[in-house]
């Protein structure tokens, strides 16, 4: 035992004994005797303490696994909590970390015996809240804890816990309302325990008011608490309280989200200070990308309620505060377009610029009016802004675009000079040009001057390389019914290509005799690697089955040697232009050798560069079992080749591709002939470096799964079936603390080899509850709990 104890002191300068140390460790942990642990925790030196507790924390652990009595634990405990907590000594000078490992201890010694084998649990609880010291709120927050998430119970054991947990509540409360409110260590604690008995026990139960004295404490857990209370219970009642939150605390996204659940709940009626909460929100659009989201949110919900919004108070303070807000927007717009970082729903931005701009029109106005002297706002919001503006003819914008474009909206043939002007380098005003010369092309009052303005224009197309241009210069000749062989002669190249793609979805009959030459051109494009020109021939040839044109079998047979060389943008366009044209008998010779290539790039490219692939191939996938889901002629052998298909696409480990997938499983019935594949997949990424974004999604997707019945797939894990079955059972009941139990139940599994993994015995439940007479107080007898 002095050896050891000298490791121990020479590991804190000497980094070269903690393997020995280690080794010495494990043997106390798997040793008949507890006599040099005991030696430990009665050590003078609290850094002997500490590793005797780690000792006997891994000791627990280990005799549980094999299944054996745990009793040597409860007397080690046992005599060590009557050293640090014996009546003379001050527990605030023993330090924290002995503290803290002592209350894991304790906690997971609680879940396992308590009542039945550990009465002492509760007495020495309740004697530590009574002599108020921190380490009691430490325990009990980490028991609570555990029972929630600990997967080394059975569920029946965890309902046991919980009802014994309800029944010793009105003990426990006086103790969490009455306390030094000076020491932020308990209020954390104290947070944290509401936090865990929200699962536990009834909201009601629990003591609100307190919780909104604790805000100022600490705003993050408070709001999350009083959040998680409105959406379980009506707080109506404490209306008065969380109004007086935005004049104590700094901004805060969660306060926001909790008034936009009691609007969305119709208890907005109830609130009073509109003009204060709203002018609290607006501090949102300085903030991150969630404290945006949340003031988006908010102000979309509130704008939608024209009885709130269309009353004269209402309108006279939001003529200055919607200013603020258009100007928010339009900065975080152009924001958007430039950091990807920025996590932000468009939609909601798009939603609440159009509410704004319908209603102020004098913002509206001076917004379009800003964009003379060089406001920058981008095309989707200046277009929302002039559709919304009363008075379009007034508008007077140096920007030629947006000129054009007010002139259109208005029918005023005048948009046609413009056509003159406008930058045909530029997508937008390619594509307002095609609109315009559509749309005036058989108005006989304005023939003569569009054929004089498109001779120009004709001219500009033929400079530009925009491929907007050519589909401009196309509709021309159409419109016109000129000669379209001018267009198509000389070799071919990404610009004939190009057009001959334009010709055969809007004429193809004018261009039918030339199939053949893009077939040639198309193949040599394959073989030499020519991206630009695949891309198109995708295109072309999903054109071309649309159309019913049969496409030869060399060329099938070209895309299907040459899946192997595709790069991400070709296997986007393969998917989205022509897999998803196929006949289902077609598609599936390509399947699974693409899926198997996206696979290979997922693992050499970058990231960024292949989402938009990973996102199409998924999408191919999903459409076609949506399809074969609900055909009555495709059979189920059918169905699972392309859901097996999709199980092999977890394996590129994004964390939207897996949100997808399992978004599409969700849809269907999953067969097990490819669930246990799906959970070898998920179980493959999980913990895995380089997927650390994507870690909550495989949580999730395996709760999933384990909902519907689906577990034989874990059993890879070298776990006894009953083992699994019974954390099936467990998150079926409390779904909600389903994601904590598989992580808890899968921590083993990272850094080992699966046939290591040690097996488990689940603690059962100890069958001490029993009913009793409802007028004797309570439906639970409590005497037996220590209390």
């Amino acid at each position: 035992m002095s050896s050891l104890k000298n490791l121990i002191s020479q590991s804190k300068t000497d980094p070269s004994v903690l393997s020995e140390l280690q080794s010495q460790l494990k043997l106390l942990i798997t040793s008949q005797s507890i006599d040099p642990i005991v030696e430990l925790l009665t050590s003078e030196s609290f850094d002997h303490q500490f590793y005797g507790l780690v000792v006997t924390e891994q000791k627990l652990k280990h005799l549980k696994l094999i299944n054996s009595s745990v009793q040597p634990i409860h007397s080690l405990i046992e005599g060590y909590s009557g050293i640090i907590c014996g009546e003379n000594r001050d527990i605030s000078s023993i330090p924290p970390f002995i503290l803290n490992k002592f209350s894991d201890i304790y906690a997971l010694l609680a879940i396992y015996d308590w009542p039945s084998n550990f009465p002492h649990f509760l007495p020495l609880l309740t004697n530590l809240f009574q002599a108020k010291h921190p380490f009691s709120y430490n325990i009990f927050e980490k028991f609570l804890f555990q029972v929630n998430t600990n997967t080394d119970i059975s569920e029946k054991r965890r309902q046991e816990l919980k009802k014994s947990i309800s029944s010793i509540f009105p003990e426990v409360k006086p103790y969490l309302i009455d306390f030094n409110t000076n020491s932020l260590n308990i209020v954390n604690n104290i947070l944290d325990i509401y936090i865990n008995l929200l699962q536990i026990i009834s909201p009601n139960s629990l003591p609100i008011p307190n919780i909104f004295s604790l805000a100022s404490l600490n705003p993050n857990k408070s709001l999350f608490l009083i959040y998680e209370l409105t959406t379980l219970v009506d707080m109506r009642s404490f209306l008065p309280e969380i109004q007086k939150l935005i004049f104590t605390l700094s901004y805060n996204s969660r306060l926001v989200d909790i008034f936009s659940i009691l609007l969305n709940h119709n208890r907005y009626k109830e609130i009073t200070n509109f003009q204060q909460i709203s002018e609290y929100a607006i501090s949102g659009f300085q903030g991150s990308s969630y404290d945006m989201e949340s003031s988006l949110n908010f102000y979309n919900i509130l704008f939608k309620r024209k009885d709130i919004t269309d009353t004269p108070e209402f309108i006279k303070f939001y003529e200055n505060i919607s200013a603020c807000i258009l100007s928010n927007l339009i900065r975080v717009s152009n924001e958007i377009e430039t950091d990807i970082t920025l996590n932000i729903n468009y939609n909601n931005i798009v939603s609440l610029f159009t509410l704004l701009s319908k209603k102020y029109q004098t913002h509206t106005y001076n917004i379009l009016s800003c964009i003379n002297t060089g406001l920058q706002i981008n095309r989707k919001l200046s277009k929302i802004l002039i559709k919304n503006f009363e008075h379009k003819e007034s508008l007077c914008i140096n920007d030629p675009y947006i000129m054009c474009y007010i002139l259109y909206i208005r029918n005023n043939p005048d948009c046609i000079k413009y056509l003159e002007i406008l930058d045909f380098n530029d997508d937008d005003s390619v594509k307002l040009a095609i609109k315009i010369v559509g749309e005036y092309v058989r108005r006989t009052d304005v023939n003569i001057l569009l054929k004089n303005v498109l001779v120009g224009v004709r001219e500009k197309c033929n400079k530009s390389d925009n491929e907007f241009c050519d589909e401009l210069l196309i509709n021309i000749f159409l419109f016109y019914n000129e000669n379209i062989d001018v267009l198509m002669n000389g070799e071919w190249n990404k610009k004939k290509i190009g057009r001959f793609s334009l010709l055969v979805k809007n004429r193809y009959e004018s261009v039918v005799n030339l199939t053949e030459e893009f077939f040639t051109f198309f193949v040599n494009s394959i073989r030499i690697r020519n991206t630009d020109c695949i891309l198109i021939g995708y295109k072309i040839c999903g054109l071309l089955i649309l159309k019913n044109v049969k496409l030869p079998e060399n060329i099938l047979s070209v895309i299907y040697e040459s899946v192997d060389n595709m790069n991400g943008k070709e296997i986007e366009a393969f998917c989205n232009e022509f897999a998803n044209k196929l006949e289902i008998s077609v598609q599936r010779v390509y399947i699974n050798k693409v899926v198997q290539r996206v696979l290979v790039l997922s693992s050499q490219e970058v990231e960024d560069e292949m989402i938009g692939c990973q996102r199409s191939v998924v999408s191919f996938l999903e459409k076609s079992i949506l399809e074969i889901s609900k055909s009555t002629c495709l059979g189920k052998e059918v169905l699972e080749f392309y859901c097996s298909a999709l199980t092999e696409m977890v394996l590129v480990g994004e964390s939207s591709i897996i949100r997808k997938i399992r978004g599409i499983f969700s849809k269907i019935e999953i067969s097990t002939n490819f669930s246990d594949r799906l959970i070898f997949n998920l179980l493959t990424i999980y913990n895995s470096n380089i997927y650390i974004n994507s870690q909550e999604d495989i949580l999730n997707f395996c709760v999933d799964l384990l909902i519907k019945g689906h577990t034989q797939g874990f059993c890879v894990l070298d776990c006894k079936t009953e083992n699994i079955e019974s954390l099936r059972q467990s998150v079926v009941t409390n779904s909600r603390n389903g994601k904590s139990m598989v992580k808890e139940f899968l921590k083993n599994v990272k850094g080992k080899h699966i046939s290591e993994t040690e097996k488990k015995a689940f603690v059962s439940d100890q069958g001490f509850i029993k009913k009793r007479d409802k007028s004797k107080g309570g439906d639970v007898d409590i005497s037996g709990f220590g209390v």
